[in-house]
């Protein structure tokens, strides 16, 4: 059975993306044939599922038994390479591999919530530990005398660094 965003390619998926769904992930077997793809995307009704638009389609391609390491070369068939999420009042640049909380309401919350239970004061030195894209000690760089990140995945690092000078 085809998932909900391959219902919506009208038929293009049906015949360009072979998958293997589980309750935990959706596997694409083969390359997707990008310009029906795109041109799927581009007929009167967008791809649009539960009011969210597709900004970018990603390929990158990897058959090993383990998870595809975070640097696999990646191609965009469609959109943006890289997007732009608002948490805090801020804008945030986040590549496909990056963790980004996607539930931001909650997350503002959570982020308040943190900063008064730590106790976070002028002259704390926090420590971002797996800080991804640096929205978590970003977010609570106003509470604090100075913010240390610590990540392995260097697009996340590249993104941080560019968040941080926002």
């Amino acid at each position: 059975e085809l998932s909900e965003v391959e219902k919506t390619y009208d038929g293009a998926a049906e015949e360009e993306i072979q998958t293997n769904n589980t309750a935990q992930s959706s596997e694409v077997a083969e390359k997707p044939d990008s310009h029906r793809l795109v041109s799927a995307m581009k007929r009167p009704s967008p791809l649009v599922i539960k009011n969210c638009k597709l900004v970018s389609l990603q390929w990158h391609f990897h058959s090993g038994p383990t998870m595809c390491a975070h640097e696999a070369p990646r191609e965009t068939i469609f959109g943006v390479p890289t997007l732009m999420e608002n948490l805090c009042g801020m804008k945030f640049l986040l590549s496909p591999p990056s963790f980004f909380q996607v539930n931001t309401p909650t997350s503002e919350r959570m982020l308040d919530r943190v900063a008064d239970v730590a106790q976070l004061k002028a002259n704390t030195t926090l420590l971002d530990l797996c800080c991804g894209t640096g929205v978590i000690g970003i977010c609570l760089s106003k509470y604090v005398k100075k913010i240390v990140g610590i990540e392995m995945v260097v697009s996340a690092i590249d993104n941080a660094k560019v968040n941080a000078a926002t």
